[in-house]
């Protein structure tokens, strides 16, 4: 399951193909359609829309993060998903305390990195941040420069 963030992240800099190379597909909430359809008008087969057929549990709901978040969340439960993708951190730290998970666009940078799939990390990284104002804490910076070799 995939919140906006890092689907819209990986379009910006052209590597939304790597979701595809990692993952036979990917399930997301009609809420998050609707937030990525003006960076990502016409979806790839690969990217599956699914409402959920029950409603939005308590331990969804208790946690007051935004509709697409909570819409996924509610998603990921339902299907039992093996991973969120998720970059926001309170949004995150809700998904770690419901069993999951959670890779962010960095993660999934290095994820691909480590399948032979990038051959660096730090030009897009750098690329998020400076062309597309990707925010991110320092530390995490930091950490996924040093993961990846590229300090």
């Amino acid at each position: 399951m995939s919140d906006s963030s890092p689907l819209i992240a990986l379009k910006q800099i052209d590597r939304l193909l790597l979701l595809r190379e990692l993952f036979e597909s990917i399930v997301i909430p009609p809420r998050v359609q609707v937030e990525i359809k003006p960076a990502i008008p016409n979806l790839p087969s690969w990217i599956e829309v699914r409402a959920c057929s029950q409603p939005m549990p308590f331990s969804v709901t208790v946690a007051r993060l935004d509709a697409g978040e909570s819409e996924g969340l509610s998603l990921a439960l339902e299907i039992a998903a093996s991973l969120v993708l998720m970059d926001e951190k309170l949004g995150r730290r809700h998904a770690r305390s419901l069993g999951f998970d959670v890779l962010g666009t960095f993660g999934l940078l290095t994820l691909a990195k480590t399948h032979g799939l990038l051959p660096t990390v730090k030009p897009d990284v750098e690329r998020l941040m400076n062309e597309f104002s990707f925010r991110v804490s320092p530390s995490l910076l930091q950490m996924t420069l040093s993961q990846n070799g590229e300090e």
